[in-house]
Parts: C-alpha cells; sequence; structure tokens
C-alpha cells in the first residue's frame, strides 16, 4: 500500500502513544507507514516523543530545530497583550520549527497517498486503509475519503457503492459531509493534497500552523468551492473508524472548549508517560455506545466526543500504570 499516515502532535506523548497505538490494533497499516510530526516546548516532550517512536516503531519527526529546552507557552503568558502574544508567537514560531509545509511535503514525496490525523485521537474500528486507497484510485470523483464519519453514527443524505462505502456531493451536503479539508482521520491522493496546500498564502507558509492551516482552506474551500481543482463527491466508510476526543489545548491561540483537570493538563500527562503509564483504549474498540453516551446531552458531532467531563472520566480509564 502506496501511504504514508502524518499524524500531528504539540506536547502530547501519552495520547500520541494511544493513537498510534489503536492504528496499530485497528488498521492495515505497518508502523513504518506511520509518521509523527512533533513539536515539543521543552526538552521533556522531546524526549518522550522519541519513545513512543522506539516502543511502538513509528518514525519521529521533531518540529523543533532550535531552543528544544525553552518553554515557548510560558515565554507567551509573560506577554500580556494579546497583539504582542500573537507577534511573539509568529516570531518564535518561525526560529523554532522548521516550516510545517515543508515538512508535509517532504514525507508525502514517496507515495501517492496521504493520510491526515492528530495527537488528540483513537481508531476504535477497523480502518482499510488498502480499500480507501483503492476506492480513490479507482474513482476520480471522490476527493478525500474521512475515517471520522461513518453510516453507523451519521444519518446524513448519502449514496451507499456496492463496494461498502458512502458517497455524496459535498457541495450541496450538510456538515460534516461538506468540510473538506480536515486533519482528523482524511485520506488524499497526494496530488490532490499538494494542490490544497499550494492554495495557502506564499508569504506566510514558513509560519504556518497545523490549525491555521486547517482553518484557512476551510475558509478558502467555503468561499472558493465551485473553483477548486478537485473531485465533487466526499466519501468514507460505513463503520466509522476514528473519533477526536477534545481532551485539552496545548496552544494559546486555540479556542477549543475542553474540561480542565489534571488529567487534563499537559504537564501532568507528561509526567504520568515517564513514570510509564500509558493508554489501553482496547475496552472501546468495535463499539459505538460509548460515544453516543457521551454526545447525548450536546450538539457535538459524532466526528468529536463532546468536551465534558464524562468524556475525561472515559478516557481515563483507560490509564494504565507501568
Amino acid at each position: 500500500m502506496n501511504l504514508v499516515k502524518l499524524i500531528f502532535s504539540y506536547d502530547r506523548p501519552l495520547q500520541l502513544w494511544g493513537l498510534v497505538r489503536s492504528l496499530l490494533d485497528n488498521s492495515d497499516l505497518a508502523p513504518a507507514q506511520i509518521h509523527c510530526i512533533c513539536k515539543s516546548s521543552t526538552l521533556s516532550f522531546r524526549q518522550a516523543y522519541a519513545v513512543v517512536g522506539r516502543e511502538l516503531g513509528c518514525q519521529i519527526v521533531h518540529e523543533n530545530r532550535l531552543l528544544p529546552g525553552v518553554d515557548i507557552r510560558r515565554l507567551l503568558k509573560l506577554a500580556s497583550h494579546p497583539g504582542l502574544r500573537r507577534r511573539l508567537n509568529t516570531g518564535l514560531n518561525s526560529l523554532n520549527r522548521h516550516a510545517l509545509l515543508e515538512l508535509i511535503r517532504i514525507h508525502a514525496a514517496p507515495v501517492d497517498y496521504v493520510s491526515l490525523a492528530v495527537d488528540d485521537m483513537v481508531y476504535f474500528q477497523h480502518a482499510n486503509f488498502a480499500h480507501a486507497t483503492k476506492v480513490l484510485g479507482a474513482h476520480p470523483a471522490i476527493c478525500l475519503w474521512s475515517w471520522r464519519i461513518g453510516e453507523d453514527l451519521q444519518n446524513g443524505p448519502v449514496q451507499i457503492a456496492t463496494e461498502n462505502y458512502w458517497t455524496i456531493a459535498h457541495a450541496t451536503a450538510p456538515l460534516p459531509y461538506s468540510y473538506i479539508f480536515h486533519t482528523d482521520g482524511s485520506v488524499f491522493r497526494k496530488t490532490d493534497l499538494l494542490n490544497w496546500l499550494d492554495l495557502l498564502p506564499v508569504a506566510t507558509q514558513n509560519s504556518l500552523t497545523l490549525n491555521v492551516i486547517e482553518g484557512k482552506l476551510a475558509e478558502y474551500s467555503e468561499l472558493h468551492r465551485t473553483d477548486l481543482p478537485i473531485g465533487p463527491l466526499h466519501a468514507g466508510p460505513m463503520q466509522q473508524g476514528c473519533i477526536t476526543w477534545q481532551l485539552n489545548r496545548v496552544t494559546l491561540s486555540s479556542s477549543t472548549a475542553y474540561t480542565k483537570t489534571e488529567l487534563t493538563d499537559p504537564y501532568h500527562l507528561l509526567r504520568l508517560f515517564r513514570s510509564g503509564t500509558r493508554l489501553n483504549y482496547r475496552p472501546l474498540y468495535n463499539r459505538t455506545d460509548w460515544i453516543i453516551a457521551l454526545n447525548k446531552a450536546s450538539a457535538v458531532n459524532p466526528t468529536h466526543v463532546a468536551p465534558n467531563p464524562q468524556a475525561v472520566a472515559v478516557w481515563s480509564q483507560a490509564l494504565v500504570s507501568g
């Protein structure tokens, strides 16, 4: 299978370990196909990422190139004015890391298909990546495959294909089907992914973060959907393969809702990981009842887990001391 899985992670080695383990349990990917692009605010986080690679066999790529022992988030907190904080963040990021787009292009170069993920996810049902790439290769009208959307948890107006997958015309579809550039379990032809990335402003490409990349391309797709050189169809599996927890946030610019407790603090989770704690998601595999229960009282789409204390409690049950 001519595919690479790119996972983006920032100060979440424990969560990254759990995601990679779930991929090895619930997909046809080999460890060598999983490349983790990791950003570390301290040397301790950087060293913890190296442990993930040694234990699970995936490739760890450090986004940081300078100042690996400096906690950039704490420096940013010293800047009280929001405008100053944003400028300081941009300046430090451009000094302290390789250009993210450059890393994506480098690791996508040898393959024909690229799947994207973020560290705060779990693959809880089987994901057959060979099947997904076969569908994309045979049907140019499909612009992406989404493991985070399955007919077992959604009830959108899709067409069911005879090869056991759904399709929908994304231009007239409701969310989440109309969201056609995302990093939570997507699979793209490499050529389509690179076309997406080429739409980003050249002047700012070296300083773009993952959240900014996704936000800018989502905005562009809404404004210029009919002009995009991509197929009209979105596709995915009958059974949803993955979900995003929304457990915590690590960037000061993020507006993602989450439950703030010790168990969602990145530094506490780092201490747990260094002491030997790992994530065992197996009790959640091949089930959807826990997702339905956690999202029942919210308007959160089942592509994500509702960011509530109950979700933290369920997630924490997967923690296993070493």
